[in-house]
């Protein structure tokens, strides 16, 4: 499992969260003194907590976390770091596992992957 932190991508809040995944993840690291994030490095601290945002929020992913996670996998599979055939291959990201997460009818953030 590797973590990571939603500040670390944008995020205005220090949400730690590790992923479980069968390739090496290239993600960055999760915030702390020695590894801050921007806002922790100007204010020393955080501008928000996790308990604090509503359940819409709290279920948001940053589209940049989900990049790096892409760009990971991609990269595992190009370089042949995968025992599994190139054609078998696919990638999940299931953002809903968690409780409390819902789906919005807001637009969400699109990533189109280039290959």
């Amino acid at each position: 499992m590797q973590g990571t932190s939603y500040c670390k991508y944008g995020f205005d809040v220090e949400k730690s969260t590790g992923f479980l995944a069968s390739f090496a993840m290239q993600l960055k690291k999760e915030c702390s003194v020695r590894s801050a994030c921007a806002y922790f490095e100007i204010h020393k601290k955080h501008k928000t907590g996790v308990a604090k945002l509503d359940t819409n929020d709290r279920s948001k992913i940053p589209i940049t976390l989900i990049q790096d996670i892409y760009e990971s996998w991609i990269g595992s599979v190009t370089h042949g770091m995968s025992n599994i055939p190139a054609d078998l291959v696919f990638l999940v990201i299931d953002p809903f596992i968690g409780e409390g997460s819902t789906v919005s009818n807001s637009t969400p953030q699109t990533f189109i992957p280039s290959i």
